[in-house]
């Protein structure tokens, strides 16, 4: 499976725009801007932080957690839109956006997004995943979605994450996998347009099709007249059999 970690490549604190060089794509120096001018009502003390691997011994087992990208808004009714660049994504790669998150507090209410992707199209708002997609009962869900199937560009330059704070304030919106991915994770839940059908076999008829000889595929080919392809008899020659393939 491949896959372009978005919380292992671009986790750990935020930095201003200021901070971070253009275009940064940079493995070694991850950075998530906060853009307030992005929303009516920016809160004042968000936050943006991020973990590795995690280890704690509890006196009978050793426990990890896996690496995780915790976005919060502390006050309520407000919130907070994050970005990062990504440069380097091909959707024909990695199609599928994928989240393993859980959320708390947040406004599910909202049709506005929760992750968007910035595809070029200034005429409409590619949010392939909204506030209202999510569940906000503090526990971890998967959800993917086939964001090739919703960009006008095979290569989007940036993604954002918003958080917004229901009355009770204190919102947190956590991922443990933020990726995309070329495998459809299982137990997922699907976000979005449905993949088209399989198309259906359709069998060839060999008896209609016209066969060639082909003496210079291989070392020790069969004289002209020593071989046959007769319809509705087996391909081979007298002098050795065939084996599948070329």
């Amino acid at each position: 499976m491949l896959s372009l970690m978005i919380l292992a490549a671009l986790t750990v604190c935020a930095a201003d725009a200021a901070d971070r060089a253009p275009d940064a794509f940079d493995l070694n120096r991850p950075g998530w801007s906060r853009q307030p001018t992005w929303l009516a009502n920016p809160a004042s003390n968000s936050e943006v932080s991020g973990t590795g691997w995690t280890s704690s011994f509890d006196g009978k087992a050793l426990r990890t957690t896996p690496p995780s990208l915790t976005f919060t808004v502390d006050q309520p009714h407000k919130g907070m839109k994050f970005s990062t660049p990504m440069k380097g994504l091909s959707l024909r790669d990695f199609p599928f956006l994928v989240l393993h998150y859980r959320a708390r507090n947040i406004d599910t209410t909202s049709r506005d997004y929760a992750v968007y992707v910035d595809d070029g199209d200034a005429s409409r708002q590619l949010a392939p995943v909204r506030l209202c997609d999510l569940h906000a009962d503090d526990h971890w869900h998967t959800l993917a979605v086939d964001v090739s199937r919703l960009s006008k560009s095979n290569e989007p330059r940036l993604l954002a994450v918003q958080v917004q704070a229901t009355e009770a304030g204190k919102a947190l919106l956590e991922f443990r996998r933020l990726e995309f991915t070329d495998v459809w994770p299982e137990g997922a839940t699907r976000v979005g347009p449905a993949p088209p059908p399989a198309a259906l076999d359709r069998p060839v008829p060999l008896a209609g099709l016209k066969w060639t000889a082909q003496p210079s595929w291989l070392a020790n080919p069969a004289a002209s007249d020593a071989h046959e392809c007769a319809p509705g008899r087996p391909l081979a020659t007298p002098q050795t059999e065939t084996s599948p393939g070329v």
